[in-house]
């Protein structure tokens, strides 16, 4: 074709695939040695498709090689494309990143071969709309409010990668949003007509308030968004400062404003309201701390287990079974409102290691029908200052939301307790000994008021700090298993053995609970692996090495009479 002398209106004439057609005529297997002329003219076409197709002038001439190349077998090598952008001053690096952004578009399908040869194709509505003359739609594929989210995390997750720079990802991002229209927070976002930072953010915390947790912390989503350059520590300085359009439009807000921080951001209660409606405001209400910080164990996937205790515990524990049952629960708590006292029941199990304390909980809510929002006492601690004690306050928050929107209260359970609930530091010296204190100092004053179910395990009891004594309602010790009650473990566990073996055993080595189910393992893994049953003196050894120095703990023996003692199996 030659240059025709209005060029313009020739090319307003031509469909999508005429363009590309002439496109590809000029381009040729010799573009090196092209005139300027067809070079200026090559341009001209890449700006034209450009518009029509609503892609940059790199992602123009992947999507032409692709289309063209695939039209036969249908798919396109992407060996046989780089030679055309290594010649070129552009580089196959930018050739990289096109059909990285095409990819995401949806306008190409990434194939490989066995022989782990990328290829790519076009998917068919992607064709059938070329071929109509038809600009096709970014992310064929319409989402609702979820799926948006999944888009969002993918294009943060190619930021972390490297694939896609803040430019890219904010024209993604606002062609996706474009692509969905119609979703609160699409038009919202068109409404608010933000810049790249402040777009690329908010809509960060609109995934992360939907798929995981309402806050985060600001150093680390800036960081993760921008990098660590000057311009992010920019950013994080103006959301400090409450400076912007994003503060100025109450779009997002300062997590637990009475700290006056920053060093946490959320979305505003405006603009959670404005995004989605009242069911997903009640479970994101519910939802103030992160998952990995506060998991919640539902009743239905605790697998039964038999437990075995001594007479003393086991009445303790009988007792506190019956408090949990519901309708025990609110008649407890009723009578405690009316005389004027906490109605929270607050229980702390202590003992040694491996006695089963935690396993108690975890059979307590099976046995009752209550789920178990267990805190992760390590991420309870923040390297930030002020943090942690802010962790502290949204456990407590997120269980107030669950209490009061579930049927059954749930339990909160502070397992291995010992970091914060250990005597505080009387001589501060350190930020790590005022933060302990400090984080002691909510706990203290949340137990004091707190309604519903708390339960903490601990191996070192003596280290208690006296104020939280008078905070457990119930302060039971699960002890190490009487000879007798450990023979029943014994045989419950290990069947095959002899009813005088178990009590040798028994009587021999003071196990904890933990300790024999160790036992129980490695006598299922040799029986797997030899298909033989171990003989008795290879479990005696067994017994042995659970104690690391490999002498024998000889128990206190009162003799096995079963009429001694009332033996009270869980």
């Amino acid at each position: 074709m030659k240059n025709p002398k209005n060029l313009a209106e020739f090319l307003a004439g031509q469909t999508i695939v005429q363009l590309i057609d002439e496109y590809h005529y000029l381009y040729g297997d010799n573009m090196a040695y092209a005139v300027d002329e067809t070079k200026a003219l090559l341009k001209t076409y890449r700006r034209e498709l450009g518009k029509r197709l609503r892609l940059s002038g790199p992602e123009v001439r992947a999507f032409i090689q692709i289309f063209k190349l695939s039209a036969w077998d249908g798919v396109a090598a992407k060996s046989d494309m780089t030679p055309h952008w290594e010649k070129d001053l552009s580089g196959a690096g930018e050739l990289f990143k096109a059909l990285q952004l095409l990819e995401m578009k949806g306008l190409i399908l990434r194939k490989s071969s066995f022989q782990q040869k990328i290829s790519f194709s076009i998917p068919p509505q992607v064709s059938k709309d070329v071929y109509n003359n038809r600009t096709p739609e970014t992310h064929c594929t319409k989402v609702d409010a979820y799926g948006l989210a999944d888009r969002i995390n993918d294009i943060v997750q190619r930021i972390d990668n490297g694939q896609v720079d803040q430019d890219d990802a904010f024209t993604i991002l606002s062609s996706v949003v474009d692509r969905n229209r119609e979703l609160s927070f699409s038009k919202k976002f068109k409404r608010w007509n933000l810049a790249k930072e402040e777009g690329l953010l908010v809509a960060y915390l609109y995934a992360n308030t939907l798929l995981d947790e309402r806050t985060v912390q600001t150093d680390a989503v800036v960081t993760r968004l921008f990098g660590n350059s000057g311009r992010a520590k920019s950013i994080s300085m103006r959301i400090q400062r409450k400076d912007g359009p994003l503060f100025a439009g109450n779009i997002i807000c300062h997590a637990d404003e009475e700290f006056q921080t920053g060093n946490r951001i959320m979305l505003s209660d405006e603009t959670i309201a404005a995004l989605f409606d009242e069911k997903e405001i009640s479970r994101i209400k519910t939802s103030t701390v992160p998952q990995q910080l506060l998991p919640v164990i539902r009743h239905s996937n605790i697998n039964h287990k038999q437990l075995h205790y001594n007479e003393r515990e086991g009445k303790e524990i009988a007792l506190l079974e019956k408090s949990l049952e519901q309708s025990a629960f609110l008649r407890i708590a009723g009578e405690l409102k009316n005389h004027g006292l906490s109605q929270g029941l607050t229980v702390l199990l202590y003992g040694p290691p491996g006695t089963g304390k935690t396993e108690s909980v975890l059979q307590l809510a099976r046995a009752t029908g209550r789920d178990i929002m267990k805190v992760d006492i390590a991420s309870l601690r923040d390297k930030w200052v002020g943090e942690s004690e802010k962790q502290v306050k949204r456990v407590f928050e997120n269980y107030r939301e669950q209490y009061n929107n579930t049927p059954l209260a749930p339990i909160l359970l502070m397992n291995e307790a010992d970091g914060i609930i250990s005597s505080r530091t009387r001589e501060v010296n350190h930020s790590s000994d005022q933060m302990h204190n400090a984080m002691q100092n909510i706990l203290l004053e949340e137990m004091e008021s707190f309604k519903g179910i708390l339960m903490a395990t601990t191996n070192f009891e003596s280290k208690l700090d006296p104020a939280f004594e008078r905070r457990f309602l119930h302060k039971i010790k699960i002890d190490l298993p009487h000879p007798i009650i450990r023979a029943r473990i014994i045989s419950d566990r290990i069947p095959f053995l002899t009813e005088a073996e178990a009590h040798h055993l028994a009587e021999t080595f003071a196990l904890s609970g933990g300790q024999l189910d160790n036992v129980t393992k490695k006598i299922v893994t040799s029986r797997l692996l030899t298909g033989n049953t171990p003989a008795f003196e290879e479990v005696c050894s067994w017994f042995e090495s659970e104690t690391l120095n490999g002498k024998k703990q000889r128990s206190q023996s009162i003799g096995f009479q079963l009429g001694k003692e009332n033996l009270m199996a869980h």
